[in-house]
């Protein structure tokens, strides 16, 4: 049976985080079970579901006013599930598929008005293949290619006028691990965050 903790924000008064744990028979503590967290105003902040230490269900998350800030399907197995994350206006700011969790396949970005910001595809949690990027009045900002979370060879660049300039991207080695860029391309608008434990 999972075990309950709870911190809070004014002990006994209002929780600001409540999760379960289990222990596996080999002795390790996971996360197995619900995980809520509040603001200090008592408002529910995210809501995450873990089953033997594994992301599970759907996890969601808001702003402080209640207006939605991620929705995720973590699923199983080796289907392709929805995520979506939203502004704090409300206009969604990111949406694509994700396996477990991690963005895979294309996906789309948007400013807090609604213009198109960037769309291109993932593979792994990693941006991979072609991007294309605008600015806030949706003319052209960039595009190129990225291999394994990284920009590389020519990429088109247009100055403020307008006007469009190549510059080759030097190939790189994979990063050690996964970079801050990275991971906040995971979660754009402060998505579902890591657990803490």
């Amino acid at each position: 049976m999972p075990e309950v903790h709870t911190t809070w924000y004014r002990e006994g008064v209002q929780p600001k985080r409540r999760w379960e744990v289990s222990t596996r028979p080999d002795g390790k503590v996971v996360m197995d079970g619900k995980e809520t967290e509040w603001f200090p105003d008592g408002r529910v902040a995210a809501e995450r579901e873990y089953r033997g230490g594994e992301p599970a269900g759907t996890w969601h998350a808001w702003y402080r006013d209640g207006t939605p800030r991620s929705e995720v399907e973590i699923g199983e197995g080796k289907e392709l599930h929805p995520m979506r994350f939203w502004h704090e206006n409300g206009q969604l700011s990111a949406e694509g598929q994700g396996l477990g969790g991690v963005r895979e396949g294309p996906w789309t970005y948007w400013y807090p008005d609604g213009t198109e910001e960037r769309a291109g595809p993932f593979e792994h949690g990693l941006r991979q293949g072609h991007w294309e990027l605008w600015d806030e009045h949706g003319a052209p900002k960039a595009e190129g290619d990225y291999e394994k979370g990284r920009r590389v060879g020519p990429w088109k660049l247009w100055d403020e006028h307008g006007v469009p300039h190549v510059r080759e991207e030097r190939k790189l080695p994979p990063p050690e691990g996964r970079s801050e860029a990275a991971r906040r391309d995971e979660h754009p608008g402060g998505g579902p965050p890591a657990p803490a434990q």
